[in-house]
């Protein structure tokens, strides 16, 4: 047993939500590693845009950013922002980047 840091009632030591007053009782969730890894290959993207392993390491920060999602969502653990973020950078720097390029090389 422990006691509520809200009201110091007596709760189970599993308890998420305290019976007594009702408040939801902190939980730190632990980030998800490949959604760190993910955001951080979406930051470098940009900077080695010019290069072809900018497009690598975007199109890795979207894949990471996808798999870490699914980890996230079925572990219940944290760090959902982070790895819709690299998902986000991924696709513009992995995948709508060299497109925009080839376009741009084409003339349009």
């Amino acid at each position: 047993m422990k006691k509520c840091p809200y009201c110091a009632e007596n709760i189970k030591d599993e308890a998420i939500l305290c019976k007594h007053c009702g408040k939801e009782l902190n939980q730190d969730k632990q980030i998800d590693k490949m959604a760190i890894w993910a955001f951080i290959l979406g930051i470098a993207s940009p900077f080695l845009a010019s290069m072809t392993i900018g497009v690598v390491t975007g199109f890795v920060a979207f894949i990471l950013g996808i798999a870490s999602l699914k980890v996230i969502n079925k572990e219940n653990s944290g760090g959902k922002g982070i790895a819709v973020t690299a998902i986000i950078l991924g696709a513009i720097y992995g995948l709508a980047y060299p497109i925009i390029m080839v376009l741009i090389q084409q003339g349009y």
